[in-house]
């Protein structure tokens, strides 16, 4: 019976730690989006340092993966204070990919991002910016 009460009592403290364990693990909108923002940082660094002749492997892959990075963001913390943010970063960043290199799916991202902004988030004040930018994308 002791070794029962025991047992009980590891599993109990064991099950309760556990969710600890994870939720400490788990990162914060916070920490995705800064993380985010600095590798879109570098990677922009990098958009502007090179010659527009000069071949550019991986460059549009890279644009893409960021972009796939700001939506799973607002769909994982749709309520987060970061995500109107995020939705902005990853529109302009897929704008900048269809500038740069020219495929209708960029452009596509892009607009539908810019149109999630606006019906999440329209007291952001991201939004009023956001018509320039689409009308420079639809004409």
């Amino acid at each position: 019976m002791r070794s029962f009460a025991s047992l009980l009592i590891v599993f109990v403290l064991g099950a309760t730690a556990a969710p600890l364990v994870v939720r400490a693990q788990t990162p914060s909108a916070r920490t995705i989006y800064t993380d985010t923002l600095l590798r879109e940082r570098v990677l922009r660094q990098e958009i502007e340092t090179r010659r527009s002749d000069a071949p550019a492997p991986g460059l549009l892959e890279r644009m893409r993966s960021l972009v796939e990075t700001y939506e799973r963001m607002a769909r994982q913390f749709p309520t987060s204070e970061y995500m109107d943010n995020a939705l902005w970063q990853g529109a302009l960043l897929a704008a900048d990919a269809f500038w740069t290199f020219g495929e209708a799916e960029d452009k596509a991202t892009a607009l539908d991002m810019f149109s999630e902004l606006g019906s999440r988030f329209p007291r952001s004040a991201l939004v009023r910016d956001s018509p320039a930018h689409v009308k420079r994308l639809k004409a």
